[in-house]
């Protein structure tokens, strides 16, 4: 009989710093584990409603949410929580 897996959890996500204008950048970081390392290594796919990541398929991307989109909801000059910004 084969064993069953036991899901990957995601222990915790943050950007650094949290609250960026829209000419900055925020360190994206997801800490995940899977306790019986398998079957497969971890992947990242980071998706955002607007805007980009460096690397989607890093667990430690670069997020700029004003770098490709002109149509992000925010004026020019204003903040943006990151933390809103990824739990949308």
């Amino acid at each position: 009989m084969a064993e069953s897996n036991i899901s990957p959890v995601i222990d915790s996500v943050s950007a650094t710093p949290a609250i960026i204008g829209d000419d900055q950048t925020s360190n994206l970081e997801v800490l995940a584990s899977d306790a019986d390392d398998g079957p497969l290594p971890l992947s990242y796919n980071w998706m955002v409603p607007a805007g980009s990541v460096s690397d989607p398929t890093s667990a430690t991307p670069v997020g700029n949410p004003y770098m490709t989109s002109s149509a992000f909801p925010l004026a020019p000059g204003r903040e943006v929580d990151m933390h809103q910004y990824l739990f949308k």
